[in-house]
């Protein structure tokens, strides 16, 4: 069970923080989601950032858009490419209007400029994971009935 309070997804979820400008701003992020009961992994630039994707299931991103090596856009793609379903958060430093819509465009679940809106986060974060869980539970769901199919035509 869940401790009170905390996102449905939160206990058993991973998010990857990659922001790369404000190291205060990281740190109380990094703190409140570890509060809210997320398993937090960190990356200094999106190639790190990359490389964690690569080794490590992660559930969500919150990314700079203004990374080193890959940019948050470029992180995206990659991630998305990966796993379809992840929820991914861009960060800017500006409220640039084309860089938000085009973040939404490729995928992107929200788009914020700091000072981090926390609530916010929480109910992305809560909707695209339950979104993610959902669409594991279907697959899974859709493997069984299909197993069963096979079972009952093959015993025919």
């Amino acid at each position: 069970m869940e401790p009170q309070g905390h996102p449905p997804t939160a206990g058993r979820s991973t998010v990857l923080v990659a922001t790369a400008r404000d190291k205060a701003e990281e740190r109380r992020l990094v703190e409140f989601l570890t509060e809210q009961g997320f398993q937090i992994v960190t990356a200094a630039d999106g190639e790190a950032a990359l490389n964690i994707l690569d080794s490590v299931q992660v559930n969500a991103v919150i990314a700079d858009a203004s990374m080193h090596r890959i940019d948050g856009l470029n992180l995206l793609d990659l991630a998305r490419r990966r796993e379809p379903e992840i929820c991914f958060i861009l960060v800017s430093e500006t409220a640039d209007l084309d860089l938000a819509t085009e973040a939404i465009r490729r995928g992107a679940h929200d788009f914020q400029v700091p000072p981090l809106d926390h609530d916010r986060l929480l109910t992305v974060l809560g909707r695209g994971i339950s979104h993610q869980r959902l669409k594991e539970r279907v697959s899974d769901l859709e493997g069984r009935l299909a197993r069963r199919a096979h079972h009952l035509v093959g015993d025919g």
